[in-house]
Parts: structure tokens; sequence; C-alpha cells
């Protein structure tokens, strides 16, 4: 069957199988995986590093940057500003300066920081290629569960670094910066004690361990006690914090809106520095999303009909209204009707508005023109009350309250208007009046006699739905013409001051 030689080939095959394969598998199981690992950035939002193309100036706003990938620096990634945000602050050349506005794929322009009060380019920061740096710190949280009870031992956090320059503040396309080696922000804070451990130090260390060509930040947390299985040090409960690592700027074959992975270690050692446990988790960073809107110089004024029945202005109205119809129905002789509106003003002028009120007539029957302050014995006109003190127009309120004084009017209620805004109210002391609730009314300026419309109230700032209620009241006497064609216009005109 075989020969002397073949049976020795193959009694040594054998023999390395129960050898070398019990081996390999000891070598792949002896780091077992922590449950429950997880690991959180405070924000995942890939840092920027750009370059300056060579159409900038000094003394100028308007930053322009390379957007051809081949002309820029291996390690400058960042060929757009889609990742540029209004307020961050940039380092250009030698100077920090703001964001003040993102105006296209691949400029922006720039404003003073408090610290700096440069609002222009300075000389020196408008050169080819001077780079342009937007770092953005994260704090880094990991949680996990252990699986092994080691006496003495110490959990460690690697985290991916640039194989040079990975503590300078300037971010890297290839791993976490860690800062300056004088930073007093990076750091780690350990977990809580908890039964079987008593973490007695913590150690943070730039770009110490190299694993398979790949340079890491290590951060350790070294515990004194006999450990436990299963020890929750989740990120709800009791994780690792490692503050303020730079987020890495764009890999080099990154595409906008596709997330760049980075593996992060985290393990459990021995106290002979052994490691026991590992688990390998995957972290993501990408772009924030820039959401933009435009809010035009804008207002909107409404008016809103009100029933029956309602308390406005001290009295209660005698019909229903719409928002473009005030139906007084019969006027009596010994008796007032009322009628209100309400009107809403909306507005995000920096020196706010101002309603104002004309009526294109006195109240007139169809084809009758009221001159100047006509009286009823005209015939189809019905005059603007005069008050009962005979001191009311157009631009000064007076008690009316007796039915002998007849005519038409109008007066006004805040409903969230401020008080001093309003240009008069039923129940103040303004003019004639005497501060009696619906006591206090005034005439509408009546555009027929060449007067200008009148202030009714206002703001003298931005505001949302001011509201007021404005009251018509008519009575008319005994020798008033008989019709039911009485009708005038009321405009109401809201001004808003930009």
């Amino acid at each position: 069957m075989f020969s002397g030689k073949w049976t020795q080939l193959l009694a040594l095959g054998v023999l390395g199988a129960f050898v070398l394969g019990p081996l390999q598998w000891w070598h792949q199981v002896r780091s077992a995986n922590m449950t429950s690992v997880s690991v959180r950035l405070s924000t995942p939002r890939l840092s920027f590093r750009g370059e300056l193309d060579g159409t900038n100036s000094v003394g100028s706003s308007l930053v322009n940057l390379e957007t051809n990938p081949a002309n820029v620096a291996a390690n400058v990634t960042s060929t757009s500003s889609a990742n540029l945000f209004e307020g961050d602050t940039v380092l250009i050349g030698a100077n920090q300066y703001q964001v003040a506005s993102v105006s296209g794929s691949g400029s922006f322009t720039i404003t003073n920081v408090s610290s700096t009060n440069m609002d222009v380019l300075q000389t020196g920061d408008a050169d080819d290629a001077d780079q342009v740096v937007a770092s953005r710190a994260a704090d880094l949280t990991v949680g996990f569960n252990t699986v092994s009870a080691i006496t003495d031992g110490e959990f460690r956090v690697l985290v991916p670094a640039a194989t040079a320059n990975y503590n300078d503040s300037i971010p890297d396309p290839d791993g976490w910066d860690y800062g300056t080696t004088v930073d007093p922000n990076v750091s780690v804070t350990c977990p809580n004690n908890v039964t079987g451990y008593s973490f007695d130090s913590n150690a943070a260390n730039a770009g110490s361990i190299v694993r398979d060509g790949i340079t890491y930040h290590s951060f350790s947390c070294s515990y004194t006690g006999s450990g436990g299985n299963n020890t929750d040090f989740t990120l709800a409960t009791n994780p690792i914090t490692i503050s303020s690592l730079i987020n890495p700027s764009p890999a080099s074959d990154h595409s906008e809106g596709y997330a760049d992975t980075y593996k992060i270690i985290v393990e459990h050692l021995d106290t002979s520095d052994n490691v026991v446990d590992a688990t390998v988790v995957d972290v993501a960073v990408i772009e924030s999303v820039r959401v933009t809107a435009s809010v035009p110089p804008q207002i909107t004024f409404r008016i809103l009909g009100l029933g029956s029945g309602g308390s406005y202005c001290g009295v209660t109205t005698s019909v229903d209204t719409t928002s473009t119809l005030v139906p007084m129905g019969e006027l009596l002789i010994d008796t007032f009707k009322y009628a209100a509106q309400e009107l809403v003003v909306s507005t995000n002028a920096d020196n706010g508005y101002t309603v104002t009120a004309i009526a294109d007539n006195q109240l007139h029957r169809v084809g009758e023109t009221c001159a100047g302050d006509a009286d009823e014995s005209t015939g189809g006109c019905i005059q603007d009350s005069e008050g009962d003190t005979t001191t009311m127009t157009h631009t000064t309120p007076d008690l009316w309250t007796s039915t002998a004084t007849k005519g038409f009017g109008f007066s006004l209620e805040s409903n969230t208007v401020g008080g001093s805004d309003m240009e008069f109210e039923h129940n103040t002391s303004a003019g004639g009046c005497d501060g009696t609730g619906g006591g206090c009314w005034r005439q509408f300026a009546d555009a027929e006699d060449s007067q200008t419309p009148q202030d009714i109230f206002s703001s003298a700032t931005v505001v949302d739905s001011d509201s007021a209620y404005v009251c018509y009241k008519a009575i008319v006497s005994a020798t008033q013409q008989a019709g039911s064609d009485y009708s005038t216009a009321v405009t109401y005109r809201a001004t808003a001051t930009f």
C-alpha cells in the first residue's frame, strides 16, 4: 500500500494535526470578547483641514479654498466648504478667524474672533496653500461588561492615531489627534469603584502603541481588587470617558456623505500587562448636514369676526361680524347697537409695526355724499358722534354713555397688545373720558373730509400675534332718514418698520 517514505510522511501529518491544530485553536480564543461593548462620540463630526487656492487677498473677508484634490498636500483632505459652518473658529495661516457665512462649495466669509478682532485676512494668511483648519473636539465614552475576573488588572482603550504629528492640535486624516502634549483637556476618567474594582490610577499617552503598523493613543484605568465576571461598566452605568480628542479630518479616500470608520480596541489586561480579553469596535465619523433657510422681512395682519353676546370694550355686542362685514342691522333711537372685530398682527420687524384706521366717509346711504362732518339733518348721513362733552374727534376720544348723544364711533380694547401701545382704550381717561369701562369712544378719520389715517395701536419691537379688539357703536335720532342701505368702508392698515 505505502512505501516506507510515504508511511513516514503520513505519520508526521497525523502528528501535526494533533499538535499544531490545537495550538492554533488556542491562539485564536485566548482573548475573549467582552460583552455589551460600545463606544460613543459626543460629536461624530469630522474636523476640517483644507488649503487656500491662489486667489485670496490680504484685507478680504472672502476665503477661497483649493477644491482640486490633486493640488493639495497629502494630509489635506477637505476640498470643499461643505463641512464648515457659521460660527466655526478656523485657523488660517497663523491666525484664528470666525466663519461668518458659507457662500459656495469652495468659499466662505470670515468675521473677527473676539480674542483677535480681525475680520479680514491678515498679512501672511492669504498665500497659496496656506492651511485652513477647524478642529472639532469630542469626548469618547467607552462601555462594556467584563468576561473574566482578573485580579489587580487594567482596562485599556486604544484609539487610532496618525503615524506622525499626532499631538499637534491639527486634525489628521487617519486618526484622532491628541492635542499638544501640554493640553490639559485631554484626559481619561475611570469608572466609579464597584465591588472587586478600586481604581487607583489612570493614564493618557499619545501615540504610545503600534499594532500591525497602526499607531494608537493609549488610555488606561488600573485597579486593585479581585475583579469579577460580567461586571457592568456600560455607557449608561459606569463607563470610561476620554475627553477632548480632536476628531479626524476626512480620510484620503473620503466621499462626502459617507462615514469614515475606525477601529477602537477595548482591552482587559492582567497585572503583568498581558491582554486577557479584547474587543474591537467600529466608530464612524462624518460631516454634519447644513440645513439652510431664509427669513424674509414680513408682517401678517388678520381681521377676525366676533359673535354677538360677547363682552368687548366694556360692552356686550349685538350682532355677529365676519372678517369683512360688520352688519349693525337696524339702528335704534333709544338704544345703542354694538359690534366688534379682532385685529391680529405678527412681524419680525426690529422696530415693530403700526396699525391705522380710516373710513371713506360717514355712515351714509348709497349715492349720498356726506360733506365734512355732516349731521343727520343733511339727510342720508349718520353723523360721527361728538361725545357727551362734544369734544370727540378723529384724534380725541370722549365719554359717550348717553343715548341722547347720537352718531357712530369706535373704541378699542387690548387683548395681548401692551397697554402703552394702545392709542386709547374704552376704559382710559384720555380726552374727555373719565375711565369708566365702556365709556371712552372716538370718531374714525374721514377720508372724504381729507383727514389722514390715525394710529390705533402699535409696537416698537417684533411681535407674534399682537391682538386688539375694535368695537363699533351707533345710535340715531328720530329725524334720521329711513333706509336700509347705510354703509361706509373702514380700512385698517398694518405697517412694519424694518
